[in-house]
């Protein structure tokens, strides 16, 4: 298990949060057809304290292989 850098509580995975963008056409009285956008912002948050501790897989990956 790792330590949460931020609250120093045991974990044993991230919450990982991604943002999306949800877009329409509107003509003036009806919404079209809802599209995604995906971006790339992802963050990886302790499940305890919901701090933000990476914003890249890779060093997520490795901060949770290192315990």
């Amino acid at each position: 298990m790792a330590i949460c850098p931020s609250c120093k509580k045991l974990i044993n995975s991230l919450t990982c949060c991604e943002r999306n963008m949800t877009s329409s056409d509107f003509d003036g009285e009806e919404y079209g057809k809802m599209n995604v956008d995906k971006y790339n912002d992802r963050e990886y948050n302790c499940p305890e304290c919901l701090e933000t501790l990476f914003t890249d897989e890779e060093a997520a990956r490795e901060f949770l292989k290192l315990f």
